[in-house]
């Protein structure tokens, strides 16, 4: 019986942590979108304060969402968002607007892609 009571908690530990695993991944992904609406207009504008204002805060969110986004996500993968991330900044705060908008595509592009590849899935166990 005592088998049975541990393996129930042990499976209702690993189901709220892919629950939690889920939703962190999903509140990121919804706030850079929320991010690329007020930044595309802050672009459009030649405001660059609004940028790197907007950007900065996405920074300490992503920061905080890593240690989870990292259980399922090869570490290449990370490394690649996390240096777009902060080249967009560098970009954003040089004023460069062609490597900026380049560099913050493809970290937008980058995050949108994690609901794909963050599944939990035995091979991202490992």
């Amino acid at each position: 019986m005592k088998r049975v009571i541990i393996t129930l908690a042990m499976l209702a530990l690993a189901v709220g942590l892919i629950v939690f695993h889920n939703f962190k991944v999903s509140a990121l992904d919804e706030r850079v979108g929320r991010v690329y609406d007020t930044v595309t207009e802050a672009f459009k504008r030649n405001d660059y304060d609004t940028i790197v204002r907007e950007l900065e805060s996405l920074k300490g969110e992503w920061e905080d969402a890593q240690t989870w986004i990292g259980m399922t996500i090869d570490t290449d993968e990370l490394e690649e968002i996390d240096i777009s991330l902060k080249q967009s900044i560098e970009y954003a705060k040089l004023g460069a607007d062609e490597d900026f908008i380049g560099e913050f595509v493809m970290f937008s592009q980058c995050i949108k892609h994690l609901t794909y590849y963050e599944r939990i899935t035995p091979e991202s166990l490992m």
